[in-house]
């Protein structure tokens, strides 16, 4: 047997095997001998250890050393660096987007205010321009815009890695994908740097051309008090619009609030009930998050009245209440956002493998056992995949956050694992969490049968609960995906060169290559 060693890789501490640690040395030495020259180069490094560091966390977090094959699957995820040339256009991203989960966070690199914006616009692919567009609407017509944004920005990290910016967008964290974004983010600086000095550079050309624009001043001055009551009408009937909202928005709130039985309402105090862990708590955060919007309609309402019937009264008193009011709103929420995102800071992570037995037919049928329509009975719909919402009930928490991959085994017999994982306050708390995930896997022979959802008990909360369930195929063994799967299933290296035909609903032999079609 080989001895084990102690290695610090990313600030993590490991055991590994003699022979790993040789493997995973040469790896690193490649790695370092190809960028450590280059611009970047040292940032690069930095990550790409922090990634390896991440991807072995989940082997130590089960109590085991690492071992060959455990480097040998992180140099597969990651890619031999010789195979990467920086002055190829590189398309990894095109190639592999829908290869790896996405996760949610602020992108710091291109935002405006707190980045909230930008990271919806890289997680869903789209111009962050129209979610800023959206998040503007629904301050001026529903008056949560700003709430919603705040919390929002409390609660979501900052992509600060590399490996973060990648999993916002959604791209898989090997080494081309981080050498390209570390590159690129160094690229984006210099632009920015040379775009300030030329601003700079214009400023004191300008000065040569004011005395034209003073001319063309004038004449503007004299044609915009010609038209000036038209524009006095149009701004009135603004005026209008704007008091006849506000009013129709406070009605709305105040309904929302204090009337039972409306579905959206119930809905709201159901989800804040799931989310944080005092029945105090969760009605303070509805009733400032609606004091936040319902303060600003009422300033505009009371303004627009005095507008439009041309009273003289001053108001400093009523806009100095609104205003202490609303800063008292934003410290409340503020402090229990804190807390509620600090409940969400940490992640704790479980591993179980169930021993699968060998089936009579030497074939194995994954399918997905039928989600129970009853769970759709009753209350809320929310969560970071409309796809897969997260689905309140009168006792129960069900949601559909489930990986599928298909991995080669180390021996001749099925395997399976499930990888929990949960956030809390603590790892500890994290990983209690995660150990109560109900996912439980049947197998009847030949086939065998993984849960469509996943529940928690009536006293749990939702903390961004996740599964992974890795299926470990033999050599020589064969298995049917069935197409229920196709919506969980997780591309890796065994899968990759395997289109949606050709993966489910026909037979797969698994080679030391990955998994095969039978012809």
């Amino acid at each position: 047997m080989n001895k084990l060693i102690q290695v610090n890789i990313g600030g993590l501490v490991f055991q590994i095997d003699e022979g790993a640690y040789l493997k995973l040395d040469q790896y690193l030495s490649a790695i370092r001998r190809k960028y450590e020259q280059e611009e970047g180069g040292k940032e690069i490094l930095n990550d790409i250890e922090l990634r390896i560091a991440e991807l072995f966390s989940e082997t130590a977090n089960a109590g085991k050393a690492i071992m060959m094959s455990d480097v040998e699957h992180v140099i597969n995820i990651m890619g031999q660096p010789e195979a990467f040339d920086a002055s190829e256009p590189d398309t990894s991203y095109a190639s592999t987007g829908r290869r790896s989960s996405r996760r949610f966070f602020r992108d710091g690199e291109n935002r405006m205010l707190g980045g909230v914006c930008s990271g919806f616009g890289a997680y869903f692919d789209i111009d962050p321009l129209w979610i800023r567009l959206l998040f503007v609407a629904v301050f001026f017509f529903g008056g949560t815009g700003l709430l919603l944004y705040i919390v929002l920005w409390i609660i979501m990290p900052e992509a600060k890695t590399t490996t973060e910016r990648l999993e916002m967008r959604g791209e898989r964290v090997n080494i081309s994908n981080i050498e390209r974004t570390i590159k690129t983010s160094t690229q984006q600086f210099t632009e920015r740097a040379n775009a300030f000095g030329k601003e700079v550079s214009d400023t004191f050309r300008s000065e040569n051309v004011n005395k034209a624009k003073n001319s063309v001043g004038v004449a503007l001055e004299e044609t915009a008090g010609a038209i000036k009551p038209l524009f006095t009408f149009i701004f009135k009937i603004f005026v209008f619009f704007i008091v006849i909202t506000s009013l129709a928005a406070l009605v709305a709130i105040s309904i929302f609030y204090f009337v039972k039985g409306l579905t959206p309402g119930d809905e709201i105090r159901y989800v804040l009930s799931h989310l944080f862990e005092t029945a105090r708590d969760a009605n303070l955060a509805l009733l400032t998050g609606l004091s936040l919007a319902a303060i600003p309609l009422a300033v505009l309402l009371v303004r627009g009245i005095k507008y439009l019937l041309n009273i003289r009264v001053s108001f400093k008193v009523f806009d100095w209440t609104m205003l202490v009011l609303w800063i008292a709103c934003i410290v409340v929420i503020s402090f229990i956002g804190v807390q509620l995102g600090n409940d969400f800071s940490q992640e704790g992570r479980t591993s179980t493998n169930l021993e699968l037995s060998a089936p009579e037919a030497e074939l194995m049928v994954v399918r997905l056992d039928p989600f129970e329509d009853d769970y759709y009975s009753r209350h809320a719909y929310f969560g970071k995949d409309w796809n897969n919402p997260v689905i309140l009930n009168d006792d129960t928490i069900v949601f559909r956050d489930i990986d599928f991959s298909v991995v080669r085994s180390d021996d001749s017999l099925f395997h399976m694992t499930l990888l929990r994982s949960a956030r809390g306050s603590t790892r500890d708390k994290a990983k209690t969490r995660a150990e109560k995930l109900y996912y439980p896997v049947q197998q009847q022979d030949s086939i065998l049968l993984l849960p469509s959802s996943i529940r928690l008990g009536e006293d749990d909360l939702w903390r961004e609960q996740e599964i992974d369930v890795l299926l470990r195929v033999p050599d020589g063994k064969t298995i049917v995906l069935e197409r229920e799967l196709e919506h969980f299933f997780r591309y890796n290296d065994y899968t990759d060169r395997l289109n949606d035909d050709e993966l489910f609903n026909r037979r797969l032999v698994m080679t030391p290559s990955g998994l095969k079609p039978v012809y």
